[in-house]
């Protein structure tokens, strides 16, 4: 049995593998900014260490 992932991008099912990897590392990178704010956590600068807006 195998089991495959699929994302759905701009309303449309892919196969993770048929993804580009430049595009799989910003969804990941987005999919964690979202679960982080979900958290209530804040992205600040690492220069100013104010909140980004």
């Amino acid at each position: 049995m195998t089991i495959e992932n699929y994302i759905r991008i701009d309303g449309e099912y892919k196969r993770q593998e048929d993804i580009p990897k430049e595009q799989m590392k910003e969804i990941s990178e987005t999919l964690l900014l979202r679960m982080a704010k979900a958290f209530g956590y804040e992205a600040v600068s690492e220069e100013t260490g104010a909140v980004d807006p």
